[in-house]
């Protein structure tokens, strides 16, 4: 029973919970506890986190500079909800390489379409020099998608290919810029504003039904505000120019005033006077009237704009929610192959495509004006890719055994290690599409068999023939993971929340 329940959804059960199922007599106690489990909210969680593992999921930037992704978590939130509803993989994967691109279906509701526009965000986290820009910054954004996106759907090691063909797949140099040119295309939708350290800021997708109005409406706010601060700042310079002026103009008129009004008239010569004369006192009062005329002016215009930029910050504009996501760019293109790696060393420009190594029938053409993520995603789920099921099904092997039936859960390449049981992972993968591609499903039939279920009591005879355990004659202890230890340290004390109830 404790091992259902950590497997299951990560928590320890309650005494009264084992003692409920050793109470139950009948020969379905276990598929009802199952049941029971595969239906809680905290089943999404547990296995969410496995798949998060997977793709590098993280809410910062990590590298030199670590920039905060505030809006990874909708993806987060995605990922759960998929798993809790036992979203066939297929479409899971599907949402996540290209379902910004995917069509809408009849009476598809605003949550269904807002959920496979946030999945792509497993093309927009990751590692990041944000500090960097340009050809070499995209470049090593597409290196990671790259390696995400194979590494995790087909358990293959593309990016060993980016400088050379690769040493021991069949994987040329030629492929991975097929796939690159598939990505380049793309515009990852990170969220990190221009400033210090940051040079390559993006948008972000506005969520909610009224979310890009509400969006359109915070842009124009802030741009009002930015030209009304902008507006202050030049007529405060303004104003004090002008004030600088006005001393000038009145300490002018003034000393004319004083120099006229002690002035002496020669009365032998009244028309040989010295200094200025009345008409230039005039003329320097009309100047001063001038002066203090724009001061007035542009004093009522500052305190007009203080009080606008005092009422905009009272009332500000509010925002949706975000999450960051990924789009086809403008003008998609195919790429040439970087010599060595070296993207300015340019090679022969190669047409976006998917691996030569792995052949379908009817392999999606790309048309000219989309990326390919679409036919990609496509590409990958195709029942005929011999990787796609195998490589999921073995992930769950591992998190219910502790080991794959193909170790390398991450590379089923030349170096990644053989299949213990080849004919059982066949048959489980072959399962699992025919069954509608149902994770919850491949869980209850796996939790549900002899293996799964035998006493991880040693026998001497069977340690000293396979001492590894690698024929499956007992369960193999496992160590219960931090994050599970945790969790169960805080369930034991009553300090656990639960968003939703268990």
């Amino acid at each position: 029973v404790r091992r259902v329940y950590f497997d299951l959804i990560g928590l320890p059960p309650t005494p009264e919970q084992i003692d409920t199922f050793l109470q139950d007599k009948s020969p379905n106690a276990l598929a009802k506890l199952v049941d029971d489990l595969l239906a809680s909210p905290q089943f999404g969680e547990r296995w969410g986190r496995h798949w998060l593992d997977v793709v590098r999921f993280a809410e910062s930037s990590g590298m030199e500079f670590n920039f905060t992704y505030p809006h990874a978590w909708p993806y987060r939130n995605y990922v759960i909800d998929s798993f809790n509803q036992d979203k066939p993989y297929d479409v899971f994967l599907r949402e996540q390489i290209a379902g910004d691109l995917l069509p809408a279906q009849p009476h598809e509701s605003l949550e269904a379409i807002e959920a496979r526009n946030i999945a792509p965000s497993i093309l927009s986290f990751g590692p990041k020099r944000h500090n960097s820009g340009g050809t070499e910054f995209r470049m090593d954004i597409v290196d990671d998608q790259i390696n995400t996106v194979c590494r995790a759907t087909l358990a293959l090691t593309v990016s060993c290919a980016r400088c050379h063909d690769h040493k021991f797949d069949p994987i040329p140099t030629a492929d991975y810029y097929s796939l690159a040119g598939i990505f380049l295309s793309t515009e990852p939708m990170y969220g990190t504003i221009k400033q210090k350290y940051s040079n390559t800021p993006t948008d972000l997708l506005p969520l909610g039904e009224n979310g890009p109005a509400l969006h359109a409406a915070a842009e124009a706010y802030e741009k009002q505000l930015q030209e009304t601060e902008k507006k202050l700042t030049t007529q405060t310079a303004a104003l004090k120019k002008a004030q600088d002026a006005q001393k000038l103009a009145a300490s002018a008129h003034q000393k004319y005033e004083q120099l006229v009004a002690t002035t002496v008239v020669d009365p032998k010569n009244p028309t040989a006077l010295q200094g200025p004369s009345q008409a230039d006192v005039d003329k320097k009062k009309a100047e001063l009237e001038k002066a203090n005329a724009q001061v007035t002016q542009l004093t009522t215009e500052v305190t007009t704009l203080k009080t606008k930029i005092a009422e905009l910050k009272k009332n500000p504009a509010p925002r949706p929610q975000y999450a960051m996501t990924a789009r086809d760019r403008k003008k998609p293109a195919d790429t040439y192959i970087a010599v060595r790696g070296d993207f300015r060393e340019k090679g022969d420009v190669v047409p976006r495509g998917f691996l030569s190594a792995i052949q379908i029938d009817n392999t999606p053409q790309i048309p000219a004006g989309h990326s390919g993520r679409l036919e990609l995603a496509q590409w990958i789920t195709s029942e005929q890719n011999p990787l796609t099921a195998r490589v999921m099904v073995n992930r769950i092997w591992y998190h219910l055994f502790g080991r794959g039936l193909v170790p390398t859960v991450d590379n089923f390449g030349l170096i990644g290690k053989q299949p213990s049981h080849p004919e059982l992972l066949d048959d489980l993968a072959l399962k699992f599409m025919q069954e509608g591609w149902s994770t919850k499903r491949m869980i209850r039939q796996i939790v549900l068999s002899r293996t799964y279920q035998l006493s991880s009591t040693p026998d001497p005879g069977n340690l000293e023939i396979d001492p590894e355990n690698h024929l499956l004659w007992r369960a193999t202890p496992r160590r219960l993971e931090a994050e599970a230890i945790r969790d169960a340290i805080l369930t034991v004390s009553g300090q656990l929340i639960f968003d939703r109830p268990i």
